[in-house]
């Protein structure tokens, strides 16, 4: 939880950690304008531990209840021009449908019918080096995500974000991130967490800041630091009303 939701994967969108077949279409009207297609199995409507429990390897083709995932992003970007910002914007929609069980009649039959629904922006605010690497600057966004409540326990999402890429000279690819979250979890599952007597909470909030530097071709470290107002699912002990998390990563691309 914080500076990354879940909200596209309990719809079903399939991730590094559970992979699934798709087929992916991009269609560019020009050199700006697409439309972005993808139709795929879903990751298990009873969420990702219970994928990669059941299909650990991801060879396996379904898992139970799980259907089909399609999405759709329509979006404009143009890439940094000197004197030219880059801009970015989109917006989205899924429908799947695997079954997926009714959090507001938990013990009727399952719905075979779930949704989400999104729209972000990105913003180049300042370019630092106009004429020699447009890209470099600092730039702005947000993201908001919806799911319906009665069958997501991720209600809502809302993030804004300030990064800088390329900010010292001396490290043109590094990148700077400063990113502040909002998690709303679905009212119908905090209610009925709430009528077993458990602790509840209806949101999650964190700040993050992070800085990913270039190493070497294909090779990004990153460390980072995080508090989080609320870290756990809807229900929580006493002990556990914040967090403060330590991020440190290495990522290899080839």
């Amino acid at each position: 939880m914080g500076p990354s939701s879940n909200i596209l994967y309990q719809a079903g969108m399939s991730n590094n950690a559970a992979p699934t077949p798709a087929l992916n279409v991009k269609y560019n009207f020009d050199d700006r304008v697409y439309n972005k297609a993808s139709i795929q199995r879903s990751l298990s409507p009873d969420g990702q531990y219970a994928q990669i429990t059941e299909n650990p390897t991801g060879l396996n083709w379904s898992t139970a209840n799980a259907g089909i995932l399609l999405l759709d992003e329509t979006g404009y970007k143009n890439k940094a021009a000197p004197g030219l910002p880059e801009t970015w914007l989109r917006a989205g929609a899924g429908f799947n449908n695997s079954s997926y069980t009714n959090f507001h009649y938990p013990k009727q039959p399952r719905a075979n019918a779930n949704s989400v629904y999104y729209v972000a922006a990105d913003r180049q605010l300042w370019q630092s080096d106009v004429q020699g690497s447009a890209y470099r600057g600092i730039y702005g966004g947000f993201s908001v995500m919806y799911a319906p409540p009665y069958l997501n326990r991720v209600n809502q999402y809302y993030e804004a974000r300030l990064y800088a890429k390329g900010l010292f000279d001396s490290r043109p690819s590094d990148q700077i991130a400063i990113v502040a979250t909002n998690t709303v979890w679905s009212n119908f599952a905090v209610d009925a967490a709430l009528a077993k007597g458990n602790l509840v909470h209806r949101d999650s909030t964190a700040i993050s800041g992070t800085y990913t530097a270039h190493l070497a071709p294909g090779i990004y470290a990153s460390v980072g630091l995080a508090y989080i107002n609320n870290p756990t699912s809807i229900t929580h002990t006493r002990q556990t009303g914040h967090a403060l998390n330590l991020l440190v990563s290495t990522s290899i691309f080839f």
